[in-house]
């Protein structure tokens, strides 16, 4: 029998674009969090934050580890998990929160980081876990002697608000004392290194004139760290037609010289290593592939956008088991550009199979029907069609023009050009997909990595 189509309210939909807008909010906006002396925190996308955290608090704690998210907006995503209350929420979520900030307390720049400290305290957020983060961060830093000497006023506010001024200063006060008063200390349980600490405070809060010596820079160890956590390649400035990632650089020889045996392995074992440790998608994915006449380009473009198409195109087939391609034109396999474009046409044949989501790979030049596709993107909703329809343009370089390149401004459009930006092109079209396919496997997707990477770091202000 055949499984009946489910329809889907305008609410889960607009709920998929508000997440999709979010996560490239989140890559695209670096403005820092500017606290003036004496003036309220300045904040430019305070409410969006507010609102995404009262949507989904484990989600949008997740959301900071997604590909190409900014500094100052995972500053942001750790201000908000900490001020914000989280009673009500389960407790395998408030565990998630907690070790989300203790991993970006460990990523972040310490500036940033301090920054968010003394937010907390303009914002009197003095939250249990508020306190905890605080102080774990501050006396089990590995640079914290540096800390101390560079950022000493700064240090002794956040402890402040954290402990309370009384009880920190106490606390300072018996460290600088010999006796059995420092060790039943209640900042006692939380210090990996209680003697370190001891000769830090009175320092900290003028108990004691003796500066702490410093091994370490402070801001070290948070490099350190960024470095094993993603390592930052950059793209290449002159481009090349076979330096724009592996697949596409093989796929290029083979539409050129012919296919070999080695060609065709090799290709596979790149789009292998391309998909491994991406989200797996369960729903069911439509890939409209444009192989007409025009993406063949010439000179030393050609063959160069469609062996990206059909790069991603493999990258995606592997990581969704229920992908279906309908190829547009193009002759053989992989398919070698030709005839005409008619897009409009493939998707509705792809629509008509109500999957869980449509990806347009395309150029973007139209050589016929021009303005079909637009239309027909417009008259779905009206012939109750939900599946969400994606373009994703395939560029030669970072600097195409995309003027004439545009079949359809009504359609959700992404770009690519270069390989490693399919990890963030796959993490956005899943959280489009409809249903909870999308967002439910990237929130699993993050989970696995927030374990694995809270264990590898050694992060030293986790829990245990």
């Amino acid at each position: 029998m055949p499984k009946p189509i489910q329809q889907y309210s305008y609410q889960q939909i607009a709920a998929l674009q508000i997440m999709f807008s979010f996560l490239n909010h989140l890559r695209t906006q670096t403005t820092p969090l500017v606290l003036h002396r004496k003036k309220p925190l300045v904040w430019d996308d305070e409410e969006l934050h507010h609102s995404m955290f009262d949507r989904d608090p484990e989600g949008y704690a997740l959301a900071a580890l997604a590909q190409g998210v900014t500094g100052w907006q995972q500053a942001r995503i750790l201000l908000e998990i900490l001020r914000r209350s989280w009673v009500g929420i389960p407790d395998d979520s408030r565990k998630i929160l907690e070790q989300i900030a203790a991993l970006l307390t460990a990523l972040l720049e310490p500036e940033q980081t301090l920054t968010v400290f003394l937010a907390l305290r303009r914002l009197r957020a003095n939250h249990n876990h508020t306190s905890r983060a605080i102080v774990r961060w501050v006396v089990n830093h590995p640079g914290l002697e540096d800390l101390a000497v560079c950022r000493r006023p700064a240090v002794a506010d956040c402890l402040e608000h954290a402990l309370g001024k009384a009880t920190i200063r106490a606390i300072a006060r018996q460290a600088n004392h010999e006796g059995t008063g420092w060790a039943s200390t209640p900042i006692n349980r939380l210090l990996s290194n209680p003697d370190r600490v001891k000769a830090v405070l009175p320092f900290l809060f003028h108990a004691s004139k003796t500066q702490p010596t410093a091994q370490t820079l402070y801001p070290v160890a948070h490099t350190l760290i960024r470095r094993i956590w993603r390592p930052t390649e950059s793209l290449p400035e002159v481009v090349t037609p076979t330096n724009r990632g592996d697949i596409a650089a093989t796929l290029v020889h083979l539409y050129r010289g012919g296919a070999t045996p080695e060609l065709v392995e090799a290709i596979e074992t790149y789009v292998n290593q391309a998909a491994a440790g991406l989200p797996v998608f369960s729903g069911r994915l439509t890939v409209v592939l444009d192989a007409s006449a025009s993406s063949r380009g010439y000179g030393d473009r050609e063959f160069c956008c469609i062996s990206q198409s059909v790069a991603f195109q493999r990258v995606l087939a592997t990581l969704c088991a229920q992908t279906r391609t309908m190829t547009v034109g193009g002759q053989e396999d992989p398919p070698v550009p030709y005839g005409p474009t008619d897009l409009a046409t493939a998707v509705l044949d792809a629509v008509a199979d109500n999957p869980d989501l449509v990806v347009v790979l395309s150029d973007g030049y139209e050589n016929s029907c021009q303005g079909d596709l637009a239309a027909v993107v417009a008259a779905l909703p009206a012939a109750g069609c939900d599946t969400p329809v994606v373009f994703c343009h395939s560029k030669f370089s970072h600097s195409d023009d995309l003027q004439l390149r545009r079949p359809a401004n009504n359609l959700t459009a992404l770009e690519f050009w270069h390989e490693r930006e399919f990890p963030s092109l796959i993490e956005r079209l899943w959280c489009l997909a409809r249903g909870n396919h999308g967002w439910e496997t990237l929130k699993d997707h993050w989970r696995t990595e927030l374990f694995r990477w809270y264990k590898e770091l050694m992060v030293w202000t986790r829990l245990d």
